[in-house]
């Protein structure tokens, strides 16, 4: 071999070394998210409980597990795998995952439905990420979240059958923005007023905000809405999900929207509030709810006002499943128009 082939094998390795040098400069932040996203991967053993509205363990319920994970490459996931499971007589259903998982999903709301008719599944998505179930079980081995000591809760509401319910539905238009709307919910009767007159009455408020901005300043007035119940009438935020479920307790003369909602369970914040109606004419007791549209304000909201005239808390109705489907607006059937007697 001449001196001058020598050179050239030897340009010609040092070219690699550099090129290999490059290469593995280049290529560094996508190996460090490579071994990002393998660190946050593993394999997840846990319990899962389906309980109802009351607490009450939900046996045969079908739970579709979508578990998530990582590619062989940076910014790359190997696809969703979707896993289907029981409860048993208790509620509860063992779950391990097929190989190293990142993210796993207990139930879609839509597709629960289609499995459970009679169960309805929380908003809130029931989502567990592998790191956060180890970091749990570092710091309580004996009865971490996810163990059988301590199963992770999957929240379902099950239905009773369709009620024929008492349904109105009002345009509020006031002649004063400060005035009140009334109801007498019996009568379908609405009106406006100076003070709160009827079953339930409602009205644009300022109310004060506790608590001092990041300057010390107190914090300004914020705009809200003042819910006030009448001599025969109780009135409760709605804290869940369905707002099919009046509760039976935990009912006051006057609410105000958001205020009175701040120690919410539900994942949708919504004005709508439960209602609890003492007839006159009888000593039953009738449960209903007011439900706004997307809007926080009284003065041109569109409300629906539905009523259980059997006296249950039950206020789920046929064509319920459509409305929450479709997004669509209420689509009630099968209902009672006020007046009623």
């Amino acid at each position: 071999m001449t001196s001058k082939q020598k050179a050239v094998m030897a340009l010609g390795g040092l070219f690699g070394a550099v090129l290999v040098i490059f290469l593995l400069l280049w290529l560094r932040p996508f190996i460090a998210l490579w071994l990002f996203q393998q660190a946050l991967q593993s394999r997840m053993h846990c319990w899962v409980k389906v309980v109802d509205q009351e607490g009450n363990a939900v046996s045969g319920y079908k739970v579709e597990v979508t578990e998530h994970g990582s590619g062989a490459f940076p910014f790359f996931s190997r696809g969703a795998r979707v896993r289907m499971y029981q409860t048993g007589p208790d509620g509860l259903f063992e779950y391990r995952s097929k190989g190293s998982v990142s993210l796993v999903v207990f139930g879609h709301w839509d597709t629960q439905w289609q499995l459970n008719p009679k169960h309805l599944i929380q908003g809130r998505t029931l989502s567990v990420t592998a790191l956060h179930h180890r970091t749990e079980i570092q710091k309580n081995p004996d009865g971490y979240p996810g163990s059988q000591k301590n199963p992770y809760l999957l929240h379902v509401f099950t239905l009773g059958r369709p009620q024929r319910l008492l349904y109105q539905k009002v345009v509020i238009k006031l002649q004063d923005p400060k005035h009140y709307f009334c109801m007498d919910i019996l009568s379908g009767k609405t009106w406006e007023s100076e003070k709160p007159e009827g079953d339930v009455a409602m009205a644009d408020i300022m109310y004060e905000v506790p608590g001092q901005d990041p300057f010390g300043n107190r914090n300004p007035p914020a705009p809200g809405v003042q819910i006030t119940a009448g001599p025969h009438c109780e009135v409760a935020p709605v804290l869940d999900d369905w707002g099919l479920g009046p509760p039976k307790d935990g009912y006051s003369k006057e609410i105000c929207w958001p205020k009175s909602w701040t120690a919410r369970n539900c994942s949708l914040l919504r004005l709508r509030f439960y209602y609890r109606l003492n007839r006159t004419d009888s000593p039953s007791v009738l449960y209903g709810k007011v439900k706004f549209g997307l809007g926080d304000q009284v003065n041109g909201a569109v409300i629906e006002c539905f009523t259980n005239l059997q006296g249950e808390r039950n206020l789920y109705f046929k064509g319920y499943e459509k409305s929450v489907s479709s997004f669509d607006p209420c689509q009630i059937q099968d209902y009672v128009s006020p007046p009623v007697r």
